[in-house]
């Protein structure tokens, strides 16, 4: 386990607030689904769906706070006891163009309890190297002899 420990004043009469960061091992990895080998998502990767599995918290309470983390992208979950395992469509959470870009993404995530602790999953790094990123192919063209013939 590694654990940070940062100091805040943002609580009332500038009283120093320890706010706890920790990797756990409580925390199991997220899943992602459809990745090529070598953690690659890729064109076939992104047209079958890329989905982040969050695992049911081994001792998470009611109403602690999970945040998936997707390079700078987020999105946040209230557990409430029963809606673990969280599945993430990440095309239908966030704007696939700007998710699916070439690169490397750091994923985790991070639950954070009612006393404000935090602790997060050990990150896993994908890469996402598309080949046609931008455009999709032209349609394909008919000679103009073949259309001719095919109306004799």
């Amino acid at each position: 386990m590694t654990v940070r420990n940062t100091l805040s004043t943002d609580s009332p009469n500038d009283a120093v607030t320890p706010n706890l960061i920790a990797n756990h091992s409580h925390l199991l990895p997220c899943y992602i689904t459809n990745l090529a080998p070598g953690h690659i998502i890729n064109d076939h990767s992104i047209a079958a769906g890329v989905q982040v599995v969050v695992p049911q918290p081994l001792t998470g309470a009611i109403g602690d706070i999970f945040t998936l983390y997707w390079g700078q992208y987020s999105v946040q979950r209230a557990y409430d006891g029963a809606n673990f395992p969280w599945i993430i469509d990440l095309a239908a959470v966030f704007d696939p163009a700007q998710l699916f870009k070439n690169g490397r993404y750091v994923i985790y995530y991070a639950e954070m309890d009612g006393a404000g602790n935090v602790a997060k999953s050990a990150p896993q790094t994908v890469t996402v190297v598309r080949h046609h990123p931008h455009h999709t192919a032209p349609p394909a063209a008919i000679p103009t002899d073949e259309l001719k013939q095919s109306t004799d």
